[in-house]
């Protein structure tokens, strides 16, 4: 399972989003698999749970596994926890690279 989510919420017309995906298109294809890019037409509770609010935004998110012991019976819960957000297509392009890898590189631990 992985630890870590990236997700890059965008919306349509939107300037900085469509400059934001042009860059995303520009990335190898084998980084882009380390990130989900989730338009707001898709109606995602992702929006909501992580609160955003303006377009682009990033999110990194850590992944936890709770597991409880009931009865006998093993049941587990999955939940997110924001650890990096960043709002801004400038800001998301000068950093994406680097969060791609620091993330990849610990999901691989």
């Amino acid at each position: 399972m992985k630890q870590y989510q990236i997700y890059v919420f965008t919306k349509s017309e939107c300037g900085p989003c469509d400059r934001l995906k042009a860059h995303i298109s520009s990335i190898p294809e084998d980084r882009q698999t380390a990130f989900r890019v989730i338009d707001r037409s898709t109606s995602s509770p992702l929006f909501d749970q992580f609160d955003v609010n303006l377009h682009p935004t990033m999110v990194v998110s850590h992944v936890d596994l709770t597991c409880e012991l009931f009865e006998g019976d093993e049941y587990c819960t999955q939940s997110e926890s924001i650890v990096e957000k960043v709002e801004g297509a400038n800001n998301i392009i000068a950093s994406l690279d680097a969060t791609i890898s620091a993330y990849t590189y610990a999901d691989a631990e």
